[in-house]
């Protein structure tokens, strides 16, 4: 391709297409199948919210600091304080997804602008990302032309051996922030239709699938709705955290809880709720 793409052009343009696919699957539904796989459309488009895993530490950052870093801008901070170059962090850092990210990020215009999320109708999210799951308001996507969904994973789902995009594949898959339901609901309805109410939200995010966010723009801790993070997870951490002197806890362990209390105190200073789910 001569012209590098737009991402949330690709999306815009492929609005319409996504409308056909989904009525075309809707009229071959029976009534009790069109009937749950528009329930689950409708919950998608009401209820959906982009969600970012993150550990501890990057999550810390986004609160002291008030910005979210993708890992271009994470980098970037780096480079004054560090011999390496910008290329041998990011490199560091991604360690044996580095190819991938430059070979995907660096097809579109502004690649290196994106932040990713997924597509999250409740839970902890992708915790495999992270154990802490930072859920953006419906707002911050209102009016705002740079964001595009992706049926799964862009890294594992729409690259090709050697690093190439598999262009055609995304170009089916994209989807601009008001028909994300309709992705979602195209990609999962044969699971939709035989999986209970309960279960729709792990079934459109989880640890090994998701529908895919990519979207640009300052993100700010005034932009989170909630923080989510697994019962058991919080459990344990709490333990620690406040009776650790029962525990003979390792410097690292001690420097987690700490950090979990530090988390506590920044999110109920900046107004947003802990979600233990």
């Amino acid at each position: 391709m001569d012209l590098m793409p737009d991402l949330f052009d690709l999306a815009l343009a492929n609005q319409a297409a996504l409308e056909a696919r989904y009525d075309g699957l809707c009229s071959q539904k029976s009534e009790a199948e069109l009937e749950q796989l528009a329930r689950f459309a409708g919950r998608v488009e009401q209820d959906s919210r982009v969600s970012l895993n993150m550990r501890q530490t990057p999550l810390l950052s986004f609160l002291t600091l008030g910005q979210h870093h993708n890992i271009y801008e994470w980098a970037r901070t780096r480079v004054p304080h560090s011999t390496g170059t910008l290329e041998e962090i990011l490199r560091g850092r991604l360690g044996p997804y580095f190819e991938a990210r430059m070979a995907f990020d660096h097809w579109f215009v502004d690649g290196e602008s994106f932040r990713y999320g997924a597509l999250n109708i409740g839970g902890a999210g992708a915790a495999r990302y992270g154990d802490f799951c930072a859920v953006v308001c419906e707002r911050f996507f209102e009016g705002r032309r740079e964001s595009a969904y992706l049926g799964s994973d862009s890294l594992a789902t729409y690259l090709l051996p050697g690093f190439t995009i598999d262009e055609a594949r995304l170009r089916e898959d994209v989807a601009p922030h008001c028909s994300r339901h309709l992705l979602a609901a195209v990609k999962l309805h044969s699971q939709v239709c035989t999986t209970p109410e309960a279960g729709w939200p792990r079934l459109l995010c989880s640890d090994t699938d998701f529908v895919e966010a990519v979207f640009a723009g300052p993100l700010t801790p005034t932009d989170l709705e909630s923080v989510r993070m697994l019962e058991a997870d919080y459990e344990l951490y709490a333990e620690f955290a406040f009776e650790d002197l029962r525990y003979g806890l390792s410097i690292c362990d001690r420097m987690l809880t700490e950090g979990f209390v530090l988390v506590l105190q920044l999110l109920e200073a900046r107004g947003i709720p802990l979600e233990v789910v």
